[in-house]
């Protein structure tokens, strides 16, 4: 069942995303080791604004567990997505230890900032479903585009992506890492 995400759900969101962060290989997470960065994350997901809060979330549940994630945006977001992970880290009284840096949207889309399906529950559709709700989302928003980020070494989601629709529009760095930006007709 594809449903909004909760707060009751953040314990369960937070491992899945680790896994994209550490796919990333975030500077943020060997300066402030895993255990800080799920911490910290657990405290901003609660928090409206943050990137990863609940309320940008659509899940996936399946016997009572969350099997996957997508976190979503508009463009006009960007500016103040990471404003809660700089909170957490300065009520912590640390040094700001940015997770992203770069820029992800182009302007006028809805941004799929990350999606992630559970190793238990991949193969079972999971993805396509999560990816078909966030562009009724999208649209339900006014958005006529949906946008994401896939790492160019990533070849079993650039499959499903094409398969969606999704076209390439350009290239982009992030993290050091090469991704291409795609986008679909919503």
């Amino acid at each position: 069942m594809i449903r909004k995400a909760t707060k009751r759900d953040i314990s369960q969101i937070i491992p899945l995303i680790m896994v994209v962060l550490r796919d990333m290989e975030l500077p943020a997470l060997a300066i402030l080791g895993e255990e800080k960065v799920q911490q910290y994350l657990s405290e901003a997901c609660a928090i409206d604004e943050y990137r990863y809060n609940y309320k940008r979330a659509l899940v996936c549940e399946k016997n009572n567990e969350i099997a996957g994630i997508a976190f979503s945006y508009a463009d006009s977001d960007e500016e103040i997505i990471d404003n809660a992970w700089n909170e957490v880290l300065q009520n912590h009284r640390l040094a700001q230890v940015p997770l992203f840096i770069e820029k992800e949207t182009l302007p006028n889309e809805w941004y799929l900032d990350t999606l992630v399906v559970d190793r238990r529950f991949r193969r079972q559709g999971i993805a396509v479903q999560l990816l078909q709700q966030t562009a009724q989302w999208a649209k339900k928003e006014g958005y006529r585009k949906l946008g994401l980020n896939v790492d160019v070494t990533n070849t079993g989601a650039q499959k499903v992506y094409a398969q969606q629709g999704f076209k390439c529009v350009e290239q982009c760095t992030l993290a050091g890492h090469s991704y291409e930006h795609l986008q679909l007709d919503v």
